[in-house]
This record gives structure tokens, sequence and C-alpha cells, in this order.
């Protein structure tokens, strides 16, 4: 790890560089600007602050929209910022407690620059051997109807260790990971997750579903087994590759799992109601924005990276 430098007098780490991966339409832009979402719509964990900085003020205006307009933007704006690195700072402001700060600068590269066959893959590599840790956006309905995920994944590790000389298997395995399984709040997701018992309802207002953190692992791996298709690619194992790859090239201490959403079930008068609880509709969001573990993985690959205690 860098020293620390002095900023204002006080002790502070160097940014906490992310490689956020994931396949075409993973859901990376949504993500992204939910980072400020979340926040404003208090989907965020209590005490949390996030701040967009410089290059991230493009994400910001697009969570404005998503916020004040109730439907997704336009993909041009955000898609043509060539901004390779976004930064956020992060600060922990509750009462009675003592702050706690950092910083996280976000790899933005868009999804097909993770194929095997990009043109940008030894640039690609490169910069993700920069970086600290990782999160990894898993479609699971890309895994039902293409079956493809781990193309976008697999080749990785092995590339990022070829792009530098300092970088080894067992250097790359101290890296912090992040999973990532999206779109919990999609008809074609929610009720099959309810159906493998992976659905805990919240207690207090207004009591959306969520899938306990000590649950996550377990539904990754009936994920990858659940949506697996291999209709779209006959003796296709490409979800059964990529959940095997990660427990093998990453340490299981360093590696977190969060089953997630960047918009969040629909709020009805009453809080949440099974029989209505699509939020999205085409590029429509039918009510608020509700965030389900966007925050949470960054705040922990910055607590396994050290940067937090």
């Amino acid at each position: 790890m860098s020293p620390d430098r002095k900023i204002g007098g006080a002790a502070q780490n160097p940014a906490l560089k992310i490689g956020l991966i994931g396949a075409p339409n993973s859901g990376k832009l949504t993500f992204l600007s939910a980072l400020t979402t979340a926040f404003v719509s208090r989907g965020a964990p209590k005490g949390w602050v996030v701040n967009p900085e410089r290059d991230a003020l493009a994400f910001d205006e697009s969570a404005k929209e998503i916020l004040a307009l109730q439907s997704f933007p336009s993909r041009t704006e955000v898609e043509n910022s060539e901004k390779l690195w976004l930064r956020f700072g992060f600060s922990w402001e509750k009462k009675g407690e003592p702050s706690r700060t950092f910083v996280v600068e976000i790899l933005n590269r868009p999804g097909q620059a993770f194929s095997r066959r990009s043109p940008e893959g030894k640039a690609v590599a490169e910069e993700l051997a920069r970086c600290d840790g990782y999160l990894l956006l898993i479609d699971p309905l890309r895994e039902r109807w293409l079956g493809d995920n781990s193309d976008y994944f697999s080749h990785l590790p092995a590339r990022i260790v070829d792009s530098s000389t300092d970088m080894t298997m067992s250097e790359l395995r101290k890296r912090a990971l992040a999973v990532c399984v999206s779109k919990y709040d999609d008809a074609q997701v929610f009720p099959p997750s309810l159906s493998g018992n992976y659905g805990t309802q919240r207690t207090t207002a207004p009591k959306f579903p969520t899938v306990e953190s000590a649950d996550a692992k377990g539904y990754f791996a009936w994920a990858c087994a659940y949506f697996a298709d291999h209709s779209a690619r006959p003796g296709n194992d490409s979800a059964e590759r990529l959940h095997h790859q990660i427990e093998r090239m990453f340490d299981p201490d360093l590696t977190a799992y969060f089953v997630t959403s960047s918009v969040g079930f629909r709020r009805s008068p009453k809080g949440f109601d099974l029989k209505e609880f699509v939020n999205v509709q085409g590029s429509r969001i039918l009510s608020s924005v509700n965030p389900i573990n966007v925050l949470e993985p960054i705040i922990r690959l910055a607590e396994l990276s050290g940067r937090l205690s």
C-alpha cells in the first residue's frame, strides 16, 4: 500500500481504485448513477454521505434526472464522457461517532471492453492491475438468455497478471472482490428468488424484501444454477465456471457477496406490495427510487482493502 498522504494536516490514504467489471447491459451505468441516488433518496446505510467529484459529476446529473423525472436518462451523455476514472468521496457523519472518510476512483469502461476479443484488452488489463479491488456485476437474466457472463471475466485474472511484472497470481489473490448479483427487483428474478427462500421482509416501513448478507453467497450459488440455461449455448457451463473461478482465484476472506438493485422495489402508499412490486416500466420509474446494496459493496471493499477500520 502506498504511504499515507497529508491533506489539511490529517493523514489520508490515497484513493481506493476499484475496477467495475460486468458484461454489456449488466447495469454499470445505472449502478454508477445510483451511488448518488442511494444517498439522496435515503437508500444509503445510515451515516454515510457520498459526493461525486470532478469527472463523476455527469453521473450526479444523471442521478438528479432519475429522481426528478422518475425516468432513466439518455445513455448518450454519460457514455460519451470519456473519463476513465470516476471519483467519489465517502464520509461517515453520524452524530456522536468518530468520522471516517475515504475517496474511491472507479474504472469507467463499457462492458464490451471486458470481452476476451476486445481490442482494448491490454489497456484494460493494465488498468485493472492498478486497482485495489474489484466489483463484479452479474446479470442473472443475461445468464438465462445468453449464458455468457463468464466471457467477460474468466480470462481477466491471467491477463491482469501478464500485464504487470509486479503482479503474480498470489498478489492478485490479495485483492478484495465484491460479487454483486443484480436486478433482484426484476419481475423475472424476484419471484423465483422468493421460491428459492431468498427474500426476508424488513420489519420497518416500507418493509422491502432483502437478502441478508449472511445469505448472499448462497444466493450467488443458487442464481448461478437457477438462471443457467443451456438452450442458448448447448453444453455451456458459464455460470458454473464463473462460480468456481471466483472461489479459486480470490481469497474467500477478501470476497464479499451482495444482492443488488439500482432502482429497487415499487413503493405503494402502504409500502411494499407483493402484487405490485415492479418499479420499472420501459424507461419509466413508477415510484420512488429505492436502491438495494449500492453503497454497501464499495464500503465493504474499503474495509477489506484496509481503508476503513
